[in-house]
């Protein structure tokens, strides 16, 4: 039985398309959307049948997700942070995918004056010597570590559940201080 109804994965690349792929295959999420910038990147990742659906319109394929995992590279994962802090509710989580952590907690406490309690930022130490959403598979989580950088304001509940739909693909999760991951 699925954890949650509806995950938006927004970028359909290596670790993106390869977190919706588990995650629907894994049964986490009900239905498993995706954005991006370019239809023929989301279309391959609907005839590989990684996603169930996917939007161009960022506000459309936000709409109704219980979770949001930002998968575009950290420059845009910034802005992309800020936009979605202002625009969902505090009950939708919002996670990433990036490397870098520091510059997205800044980014956060700068659009909300603090660390907002749905913010469950993440990293997966995977990846493969191929890039791009055909190179998407669905074992890329399993055994690898994944740390969480929860703050001390974000919610229990949300970190449980990220944590839980990290556990589904596989990988072996750990939380660490923002400051410890980044160094």
């Amino acid at each position: 039985m699925a954890k949650i109804k509806r995950v938006t994965v927004l970028a359909l690349g290596l670790i993106g398309g390869s977190l919706a792929k588990n995650l629907r295959e894994s049964g986490f999420a009900e239905e498993v959307v995706a954005w991006g910038r370019r239809e023929t990147n989301l279309l391959k990742g609907k005839e590989l049948g990684l996603i169930d659906s996917y939007s161009l319109d960022l506000d459309e394929a936000i709409r109704g997700a219980q979770v949001i995992v930002v998968a575009t590279p950290t420059l845009i994962a910034e802005d992309m942070i800020r936009y979605l802090l202002k625009t969902v509710s505090k009950d939708t989580i919002i996670t990433d995918v990036a490397s870098v952590k520091g510059n997205l907690l800044e980014a956060a406490i700068d659009c909300c004056g603090e660390v907002p309690s749905n913010l469950v930022l993440g990293h997966p130490i995977a990846g493969s010597e191929k890039s791009g959403v055909e190179a998407a598979k669905s074992d890329l989580f399993v055994n690898p570590r994944v740390i969480l950088t929860p703050d001390e304001k974000t919610d229990r509940n949300a970190i449980t559940l990220i944590r839980e739909m990290w556990e589904s693909t596989g990988a072996e999760v750990v939380n660490m201080a923002v400051a410890d991951h980044d160094e």
